[in-house]
């Protein structure tokens, strides 16, 4: 089949795969009813909770970093081991499912649903610790959290200033180049 669009008077052909991406700086872009239900608009402006997580990322990271990668390693960890779970949960039952015979009977089948069972103990037992230990660390980080939300209110401020007069425009890049340039000086 051939796919054509009619703009004015002529016929023009166009592949099925076209896309065709628009954007804009304006946050509130006006868009007709009608080409709402064929468009998808994607919001890029940074909102108050966003920007808090970023700026306290930032302040630990420069205060204290260990904090933040111990973080990391700990959210890896667990999505390793509830890989590992269900990677336990569909074995187990493959075996369940090709068993033959009497399962009860069947001591290779048991024996395999024992070491599940202790693998599976071990699992969780580890997904608590793991819970335990980014409690404290979160605890850790909202020491740094009223910095974070001082700092995000303050951009909101400045960027609020641009309806007062378009010379007071500034980017998330240079509030955040000046607010690691602070972090520094205040060493």
């Amino acid at each position: 089949p051939r796919y054509v669009v009619q703009i004015g008077d002529k016929v023009i052909d166009y592949n099925e795969d076209f896309r065709l991406f628009l954007a804009t700086r304006n946050p509130s872009p006006f868009i007709p009813p009608d080409a709402k239900s064929v468009i998808t608009e994607v919001n890029f402006t940074t909102t108050r909770a966003g920007l808090r997580g970023q700026l306290l990322a930032l302040t630990i990271q420069q205060e204290k970093p260990e904090l933040e990668s111990e973080k990391t390693k700990l959210l890896q960890q667990e999505e390793e081991k509830k890989i590992q779970l269900a990677q336990l949960e569909e074995s187990l039952l493959e075996t369940l499912a090709t068993a033959q015979g009497n399962i009860l009977e069947n001591k290779e089948l048991i024996e395999s649903l024992n070491q599940t069972k202790a693998s599976s103990a071990l699992i969780h037992q580890s997904l608590t610790e793991s819970h335990r230990l980014q409690t404290s660390l979160d605890q850790e980080r909202d020491a740094y959290l009223p910095l974070a939300e001082t700092a995000s209110k303050m951009y909101f401020v400045i960027t609020d200033l641009s309806k007062i007069n378009n010379m007071y425009r500034f980017s998330l890049a240079s509030f955040l180049r000046l607010f690691h340039r602070a972090l520094q000086t205040e060493q």
